[in-house]
Order: structure tokens, then C-alpha cells, then sequence
């Protein structure tokens, strides 16, 4: 690799780095910041990427029981939650528009899969005491997706 362009450089300005040259220590505060925030944004979205798989882990065992009383439900539940772990694997690799789209997409899934959890627990489906965890890991993703596309 013989180097790098720095972000939000223009043709004219583009300047190469060495390999394990550390661009931030010679961009502007500006840009630092920006560096900076790209990398807590990308550390978040991996934390969100990971809990969405957690969360369909916690969600299977309800399903299996919802789907005992209501086979709609169950799979609206499952496309709904699955809805949630793509859009956000999708995100990853989108153009910065598009990745704030996927995001939207994926909060909007995540808070139809709270609310298939309140349907289930209103229809006796379960107790809501069994979908607190699940409820609670929801409303996280949803939280953590509201500031990934702000």
C-alpha cells in the first residue's frame, strides 16, 4: 500500500501517508473531531450489530410459545427481529446516506418487534415478566439506532 487519502480531502489537497502514519495527528481540530466521531459511531454500530443477534436469541423461546396460539404473530415477530440484524449488517456497508436509512429501517423493526412483544403479553400469549429481558435489550437497540441516524 503506498498510502492513504485523508478524509474530506479535495483532489488538490489529497496527501499520502505512510503505513501506520496516524492521519489525526496532523489533521485539523475539525477533522480530528470527525475522525473521532466516525470511530465511536462505528464502534457503536458494531455493539448494536451484536445485540441485534443477541436479542433474536432471547426471542426464540417466546416465539416458540406464541406461535402455539397465533402462527402470524410468531412470524411477523421473526421477520420483524430479523428485519432488525440485516438492516444494520446492510448499514455497514453503505454510502453515509444510505447507511442512515438502514438505520431508520432497522429502529423502525426493532420497535415493531417491542410492539409484537406487548401484543403477545396483551393476548396472555405469556406473562410480561418472561419478555422483560427481551423488552429491555429491545428498547436499547432502538435507543442506540435513534442516535446512529442523528
Amino acid at each position: 500500500m503506498l498510502g492513504r487519502v485523508q478524509a474530506g480531502a479535495s483532489l488538490r489537497e489529497v496527501r499520502f501517508a505512510q503505513p501506520g502514519h496516524d492521519l489525526r495527528a496532523t489533521a485539523g481540530r475539525g477533522e480530528r473531531a470527525r475522525i473521532q466521531r466516525a470511530g465511536r459511531e462505528r464502534a457503536l454500530s458494531l455493539q448494536v450489530a451484536s445485540f441485534s443477534i443477541e436479542l433474536i436469541a432471547l426471542l426464540r423461546p417466546l416465539v416458540l410459545r406464541i406461535r402455539r396460539y397465533d402462527r402470524s404473530l410468531a412470524d411477523q415477530l421473526v421477520r420483524a427481529a430479523s428485519s432488525v440484524a440485516l438492516n444494520i449488517a446492510e448499514a455497514e456497508c453503505s454510502d453515509p446516506g444510505n447507511k442512515r436509512a438502514r438505520f431508520f429501517t432497522a429502529a423502525g423493526s426493532a420497535n415493531e418487534t417491542l410492539a409484537a412483544l406487548r401484543v403477545a403479553v396483551a393476548w396472555g400469549y405469556f406473562p410480561a415478566a418472561d419478555a422483560d429481558a427481551a423488552r429491555a435489550l429491545t428498547g436499547r437497540v432502538v435507543a442506540m439506532l435513534h442516535g446512529l441516524t442523528r
